[in-house]
């Protein structure tokens, strides 16, 4: 089932965010639990996690800790995603 398939993949985000997410980014890629992280658009971010709890759990507060209004969070893995990483 589709369900199984996405859980055997890494987790991604959309974040958006009212402020300079700079140091927000800069911060995420020094995280052990993100792969990768990408400023798409200002107040626009992308990350991609192996640790979706602890993700959950902390980017809220460094958003806070970043001085910056999280504006939504939102699931951005979808079957394109998770068929190319398992395919790779």
């Amino acid at each position: 089932p589709i369900a199984e398939l996405l859980a055997r993949t890494s987790s991604a985000y959309q974040l958006h965010v009212r402020g300079d997410a700079g140091g927000l980014v800069d911060q995420l890629r020094a995280e052990p639990w993100v792969r990768s992280v990408e400023e798409q658009a200002p107040g626009r971010v992308r990350l991609v996690t192996d640790d979706a709890p602890s993700a959950e759990q902390a980017l809220p507060r460094l958003v806070a800790d970043h001085g910056l209004a999280l504006v939504s969070c939102q699931p951005a893995t979808d079957l394109e995603t998770a068929f190319l990483e398992l395919t790779r």
